[in-house]
């Protein structure tokens, strides 16, 4: 996220994105193993890789810009963006793959499935 947003060449040569889950709070905030040994349909599995967000990962600059985005360029209402600076202070994914997505002007393919172990 950060080096597309502070490389515009990098988020030129995006093609596709996938996302394997939904993060709703900091601690989503981990690795999926999408590798599986059989063929089984199960969902993936959150995998220990050792990453963990917490609160106050951001930085100042970068929460600014997350908050003016949606309304200066996805032109969405002010009641919303704030709504989703709520969630992405929370840990909520959503709107930080919407700004992500919006800064890729050549993504052809986009792939994404909502996962989230508590919805068993």
């Amino acid at each position: 996220m950060r080096t597309v947003l502070s490389d515009p060449e990098v988020a030129w040569h995006i093609r596709s994105f996938e996302s394997w889950g939904s993060r709703l709070s900091f601690r989503d905030w981990k690795g999926y193993d999408l590798g599986h040994d059989d063929d089984s349909d199960e969902g993936s599995e959150p995998a220990s890789s050792g990453l963990l967000l917490e609160d106050g990962f951001w930085k100042r600059s970068e929460l600014h810009y997350y908050k003016d985005y949606p309304v200066t360029q996805m032109y969405a209402h002010a009641g919303d963006a704030k709504e989703m600076m709520d969630e992405v202070q929370q840990g909520h994914d959503k709107a930080l793959k919407a700004i992500l997505l919006a800064h890729c002007p050549r993504l052809r393919s986009l792939a994404c499935t909502h996962y989230h172990a508590e919805d068993e």
